[in-house]
């Protein structure tokens, strides 16, 4: 695999074979990354960061009830969910039933806490989740 990185700040891959894990940048200071796992057909559709994570990050648009493949970067898990609602690329999907109230976990950290009840595969994103920065 050869990866060439421009100085636009965008990389480029070339020469993807199967079993290959990418990461491509999407902007250059932007937490958002889409990578792919190329094994036979499957595509990963979010990943998660951390083992105590309550959340994954879509790396592709999906729909709702669309059957999902995760990836848990920290355990190298291959992971499985469903859509509850439409989710864009780069939002987060619920991984576990959180109550309202309760704190969502990225990276092992808490990133807020829940304004409501999210039960596993729905979209979460501000309508949702009252960030702990602000």
């Amino acid at each position: 695999m050869e990866v060439y990185e421009s100085p636009e700040t965008l990389s480029f891959v070339v020469e993807v074979s199967e079993g290959d894990i990418v990461s491509i940048p999407a902007l250059y200071y932007h937490p958002v990354f889409f990578a792919f796992q190329f094994e036979g057909d499957t595509m990963i559709h979010f990943i998660v960061h951390g083992k105590q994570d309550t959340v994954g990050v879509m790396v592709a648009d999906v729909a709702k009830d669309q059957k999902l493949t995760g990836w848990n970067m920290e355990s190298d898990e291959t992971l499985d969910a469903v859509a509850r609602d439409d989710i864009p690329l780069s939002h987060k999907i619920a991984m576990k039933h959180t109550s309202a109230g309760e704190k969502v976990i990225k990276y092992n950290v808490p990133i807020g806490n829940a304004i409501g009840d999210i039960p596993p595969g729905r979209h979460v994103h501000t309508h949702n989740l009252k960030s702990a920065r602000w």
